[in-house]
Formats: C-alpha cells, sequence, structure tokens
C-alpha cells in the first residue's frame, strides 16, 4: 500500500486505483465534518449555485448551504462556515438533509468520482485520525493506495498551503496507522545505527539512482544490497525489483507528495513541542493564520472559523460520496 499526496486534485495518478481522501480545511470539508457532527442525515453536492437550489427545491425540506468568494449566497440558510454551524440550534439540522457547494472542496470531490476514485472520503483536522483509520483499513480491502488531496485555491488551481498543512497531518496519522516510516536514504545510516530493528528502515528513490553512477564492483555490491534490503525490510520504493528482477508485489511507502506535506506538517508542530499525533490547536492555529486563507478569513470576520478547523481529532464521523444514486451525496 502506497500512501501518496497529490497538492491539487489535477495532480492525482491512477485514480481508479485509489482511496482518496479530499481536504479543503478552509473551509469545505470542515464544514462538511461540522454538518454531521451537528446530525445532518446527508449532504447533496451541488456543481453550482443554481444546482444547489434545484436540488433544494427537488428535496423539499432542505437547508441550502455554501459560499463563493468566501461569502455565502442570497437566500443560502449557511455560508460554508463550520462555527456557524456548531452554533446553530438543533433543530435547524438534526435529521436534514443538506445541499451544497463551494468554489474549491466540494469540486475536487466531484472531480475525483467522475475521474474513477472507487471511494472518496472527506478529511480535515477534525476527523483526522478517523479518516486516516478508515482509509486504512478500505485500502487494504480493496487493494488500494491511499491519496490524501489538497482541493487547491482558484477552483483547484493553485496550491493552498493550509492544505498541504492539513494533508500533513493526515499523512502522519496514516503511515503511523500503516506503520510506514518515509524517513530520507541519508538517514538510514544512523537509524541503523540508533535501532536494530530492521523494520523501520526505507530505502529512498535516490538510492536506486546510485547504481547509474558506481563502478563494476561498487554495483554489484549495490545490487546484492538492493536483494538484502528486499528481504529485510518491510517497507520499500515502489519500483524497487525483487531478487528474480520482479517488481514487488507489495511495496509500501510514502511517496514525496506525502513526504513533503508532512515534512511542512512537522516544522510547525515542532515550534510547539507538540505530539505529531496529537497536535494542540496553537499550533494548527498559527501555521493557518499564516496562509491566505487565514488571513482571507481575519479579513472578513470569520477568525472563529480558523479556530474550529483547528480542533484535531474531535470528530469520528467520516464522510464518503455516495454515487449510486440521483446526484452526489455525502453519507456517513
Amino acid at each position: 500500500m502506497n500512501i501518496e499526496m497529490a497538492l491539487l486534485p489535477g495532480l492525482v495518478r491512477d485514480t481508479p486505483r485509489q482511496v482518496c481522501i479530499v481536504v479543503d480545511v478552509l473551509r469545505a470539508t470542515s464544514t462538511i465534518s461540522a454538518f454531521f457532527e451537528r446530525g445532518v442525515r446527508e449532504i447533496h453536492l451541488g456543481a453550482n449555485l443554481d444546482e444547489v437550489r434545484a436540488i433544494g427545491a427537488r428535496l423539499g425540506d432542505c437547508i441550502l448551504a455554501g459560499e463563493r468568494g468566501g461569502m455565502a449566497p442570497p437566500g443560502f440558510d449557511f455560508s460554508n462556515s463550520p462555527t456557524q454551524i456548531l452554533r446553530a440550534p438543533a433543530a435547524m439540522l438534526e435529521g436534514r438533509a443538506v445541499a451544497f457547494s463551494t468554489t474549491n472542496g466540494t469540486r475536487a470531490l466531484r472531480q475525483l468520482v467522475a475521474e474513477g476514485a472507487p471511494l472518496v472520503l472527506t478529511g480535515c483536522v477534525r476527523n483526522g485520525p478517523a479518516v486516516a483509520q478508515r482509509a486504512i483499513a478500505e485500502a487494504r480491502r480493496r487493494g488500494c493506495d491511499v491519496t490524501v488531496i489538497a482541493s487547491g485555491r482558484e477552483n483547484g488551481a493553485k496550491i493552498c498551503l493550509d492544505d498541504v498543512i492539513a494533508c500533513g497531518y493526515i499523512v502522519h496519522l496514516l503511515r503511523q496507522g500503516a506503520k510506514l516510516d518515509n524517513r530520507p536514504a541519508s538517514a538510514v545510516a544512523q537509524l541503523m545505527a540508533e535501532d536494530d530493528d530492521p523494520d523501520y528502515v526505507q530505502l529512498d528513490h535516490a538510492a536506486t539512482d546510485l547504481s547509474d553512477y558506481a563502478g563494476e564492483e561498487e554495483e554489484e555490491d549495490f545490487e546484492e544490497e538492493q536483494r538484502n534490503a528486499i528481504t529485510r525490510y518491510p517497507f520499500i520504493p515502489w519500483n524497487a525489483v525483487s531478487g528474480s528482477g520482479e517488481k514487488s508485489p507489495t511495496p509500501r511507502m510514502a511517496e514525496e507528495g506525502a513526504t513533503l506535506a508532512l515534512r511542512l506538517y512537522q516544522s510547525y508542530i515542532s515550534e510547539y513541542n507538540d505530539n505529531p499525533t496529537q497536535p494542540s490547536r496553537r499550533a494548527f492555529l498559527a501555521a493557518f493564520n499564516e496562509c491566505s486563507g487565514g488571513h482571507h478569513l481575519l479579513r472578513y470576520g470569520w477568525a472563529a472559523d480558523t479556530a474550529a478547523v483547528s480542533e484535531a481529532g474531535v470528530c469520528d464521523i467520516v464522510p464518503y460520496v455516495d454515487a449510486s444514486g440521483e446526484g452526489l451525496v455525502l453519507r456517513r
């Protein structure tokens, strides 16, 4: 099982073989989490605001929610605000359906379903541990890999720092749950010196390039070490070969996009000496306030949303996209 991370929805590789976790932490997937935390029955995904209104008219008793440019459209019950939902009276939400559309998050969900992903989950900081656990279980059951996708901004055209940080948190949890380790090749010698257990050693892509520059004797030594590594180390590169020259049937690793997100996440968490598995709200809050999305929320008076999306692991609900009926519906 590989763990990958796509900086934008359009960068997902081999979508039909991926259990996908879509992240739009500021704010769509956090808002989706908040809706289910407050007891809504289902969330219908609209391609645009007109479709949201049409879904509402078709369903009858339906909540209209969404945003364009961060603000609620005229006539909608809720904007794309987790705080607004978490503070709303229970009678407004419990047992009801929602029709929902946003600029980036719901667009990414629809795109991945259209590209044939077998399972699309929504992830955020609030449900990070739960979505990681569900993704690992589903990937193993289906024989798939896991890709964490940052929704980006401007209709998925530009990379969004807050999404990448949140993806790094989920990658960390996936790595813990799958017992993966993605330390770089340069750390292997130190790692082996510190720990007699080789189960945590993983070769890096760069290591396979060494054979291109080695002499004949060094190359033979390298090939022998590669064969030994495949036997000794369970976590190996996707393109490592078995002793017979064939691809290993069960490679497991974190790809470079996942490594990038993980290292970025760790860089913020380390400033507060937090446990990366149980990070504090203040660490995420500081990170998100450095991002353009956080600045946007401050500008429009939605600072409380930044705090709400920074609560780690407070929700155990994992929404998934159901494409079996009319339209796309998020269920729990």
